[in-house]
């Protein structure tokens, strides 16, 4: 049976996307305190400038909007491979500024896993400032189905030209294994289309 969780997220702060190779990402939904969600943004955009810009460990955030985790926020990072986890290097000061960051706005931590990018299954996938996210749980066995079928999907968009984008994300760990995420990309809430997939 398929069940499926629907969510919209607006970007807070800078996102790199999953290169060719390097396609594992992992994410973890924080709650703030209340009243602190600007004082929260404020201090991780500040410790993303300085810890997280280009050629440094890459960082995404959003907030969530609508379902079961509006408010929270997705803090994440993309486009690695496994290894970059186990040979990443911080320095003190910035496992400090992190650890001071949660301590101070963080009340709650869930949902932490790791997804692997699947761009041959992902269509004009882009960085744009909004996303649609929809996870779907599935049997056992009906996973490959259903990638099968998305394969389709994609290369019917392409023979369309489909003027929108998304990017495609299977469980590596974390949680149930039978589970993609569909990350419908958008520039605004104009562009919210729910989309439904059944196995």
């Amino acid at each position: 049976m398929r069940k499926s969780i629907f969510i919209i997220i607006s970007t807070i702060f800078g996102m790199v996307l999953a290169q060719d190779a390097p396609t594992i990402a992992s994410v973890d939904y924080l709650r703030v305190k209340p009243g602190k969600d600007a004082a929260f943004e404020k201090a991780v955009a500040t410790h993303v400038s300085k810890w997280h810009g280009q050629g440094q460990w890459s960082q995404f955030g959003f907030k969530v909007t609508n379902g079961p985790r509006a408010g929270m926020y997705v803090i994440g990072t993309s486009g690695h491979y496994w290894k970059d986890y186990s040979e990443r290097v911080t320095t003190k000061s910035h496992d400090k500024d992190w650890d001071n960051i949660i301590n101070s706005f963080v009340i709650k931590s869930e949902g932490g896993s790791f997804w692997t990018y699947k761009p041959e299954l992902s269509y004009k996938d882009q960085l744009l400032p909004m996303v649609q996210i929809t996870y779907y749980y599935y049997k056992p066995g009906a996973l490959e189905n259903m990638m099968a079928i998305m394969k389709k999907y994609k290369s019917a968009n392409e023979k369309a030209d489909y003027e929108k984008s998304y990017g495609i994300y299977t469980k590596a760990s974390g949680g149930l294994d039978q589970v993609w995420i569909f990350v419908g990309r958008m520039n605004d809430l104009s562009g919210l289309v729910p989309i439904q997939f059944y196995s």
